[in-house]
């Protein structure tokens, strides 16, 4: 029974501290990237959030920016 209990406390535990890392906007399950990259993502969701807030009518123009980088990174492989 102490197993189960332990196990439960476990899980909620996981449960509150993936809840915490979401709040403060961290990816969670993600693979960790190098800091560099971290920053250039930063700095690129930044940028677009500024874009956006000027102009809602980019958003299909970042769309296909961002889909046309990550074919061109993916046909990189």
């Amino acid at each position: 029974m102490v197993d189960a209990v332990l196990d439960r406390l476990t899980a909620i535990g996981e449960r509150i501290n993936r809840w915490r890392r979401a709040e403060r906007g961290e990816r969670g399950n993600r693979r960790a990237l190098p800091p560099l990259v971290e920053a250039a993502f930063d700095h690129l969701r930044e940028t677009v959030g500024k874009r956006l807030e000027a102009d809602a009518d980019a958003e299909a123009r970042l769309a296909e920016i961002l889909a046309r980088t990550a074919g061109e990174l993916q046909d990189k492989n």
